[in-house]
């Protein structure tokens, strides 16, 4: 008898403290769908899928290597190869990161304060938070992983012939205005 009368009493001490909550505000709210959808760690994972394409792909010293001969006249056997490499690596890390982490949850809030109702992120948070939303989030880095690989190997070879039109293009006006001179 004494267990359930504590037990009636910590039940309705539970409810109460239910009832009287604060109800989550919209800036609340909008930081806990952030927590969510793990704008940070997105955010991160795209500066390194970001470097890891300028440091392997097309565009990247090898890739111009390949496919013109030369990186600024540089190659794989030139005594300042290293430097090269070393100076797009911090072209890279600078670039890929030019927005960071807290910068992209920011932007995230501000579009989603102005685009979403109540109702829309009170459903959110609520899906989010439960298991299947969290095995929608796990199944979503895989998606974008894959997706990053996928658009890489289409657009790298396009973005190399297009950056070799703008390069032949500038080399033209260069002429040019040398000519002009």
């Amino acid at each position: 008898m004494r267990h359930t009368k504590a037990l009636f009493i910590l039940s309705w001490l539970i409810w109460c403290c239910w009832l009287h909550a604060e109800p989550l505000t919209r800036e609340a709210k909008l930081n806990k769908l952030m927590d969510l959808l793990q704008i940070e760690e997105a955010q991160r994972a795209g500066v390194r899928s970001c470097i890891a394409a300028g440091t392997n792909g097309e565009l990247s010293p090898l890739g111009y290597v390949k496919n013109r001969g030369a990186y600024y006249g540089f190659t794989p056997r030139s005594a300042a190869w290293p430097k090269v490499v070393a100076a797009h690596r911090r072209y890279l890390d600078q670039a890929c990161a030019a927005t960071s982490p807290e910068q992209m949850r920011a932007i995230y809030i501000k579009f989603y304060s102005t685009h979403a109702d109540e109702k829309s992120l009170d459903a959110w948070i609520t899906f989010l938070s439960s298991a299947e939303g969290q095995s929608f989030m796990k199944l979503q880095e895989g998606f974008m992983k894959q997706v990053t690989s996928e658009v890489s190997e289409i657009s790298g070879p396009k973005l190399s012939k297009i950056q070799q039109r703008l390069d032949e293009e500038i080399r033209a006006i260069q002429s040019a205005e040398k000519n002009r001179r």
